[in-house]
Parts: C-alpha cells; structure tokens; sequence
C-alpha cells in the first residue's frame, strides 16, 4: 500500500478530489497488472470478456478512466487487466483499512 501513500496523502490534504484519488489508484493497478501480463505473454480469454462486459456496462467510468490515462482501451490484454483490476478494486480498499 505504500505505493498508494503520495496519492492518499493528496486526497486528505485536499490537494485532488476522491475521484481523482480513486482514478489515480486504479490506473496505478492496472498500470501493475497489464505490466504483469505484458511480461508473462499472458491474456486470459474470459478475462477479456468480463473487461469487455464492464467496459459496457459502465462507460461513464471508462471514458474518465481513459481520459486521465490518455489513452483508450483498444487491446485484448488491457480488456483483460481492466477486468482484473476492478476485480482487484474491493481489495484494495480493505487493505487500506488495515
């Protein structure tokens, strides 16, 4: 979680909004799980499609998403780590309260 810190630490002092925050952390995950899956050479095909699906059942978020990260989601393998880090997305947030 100390990777999180500078961006937590922002947040509370009012220096960027909680959407920020969540945007900044969440592309800071997928950033770490399409590096993971560039290095292995690995895609999961369900993977893709549970991306997919979430990608269009919630364009609201994706297109803030893309926008902060300036770049769209145009490949199988990050359709596949957006999927496994709004998986992830829960977790994250538990291990902050601990």
């Amino acid at each position: 979680m100390t990777r999180y810190k500078n961006i937590i630490k922002l947040y509370f002092r009012g220096t960027i909004t909680e959407e920020e925050a969540a945007l900044m952390i969440f592309a800071e995950k997928f950033t770490e799980i399409w590096d993971k899956l560039y290095e292995d050479g690995w895609t999961d095909p369900e993977a893709v499609t549970r991306g997919d699906a979430y990608i269009k059942a919630n364009p609201d978020f994706v297109g803030k998403f893309c926008r902060y990260r300036g770049d769209i989601i145009s490949s199988d393998r990050e359709a596949a780590a957006f999927a496994l880090t709004a998986e992830a997305w829960e977790q994250l947030f538990e291990d902050f309260k601990n």
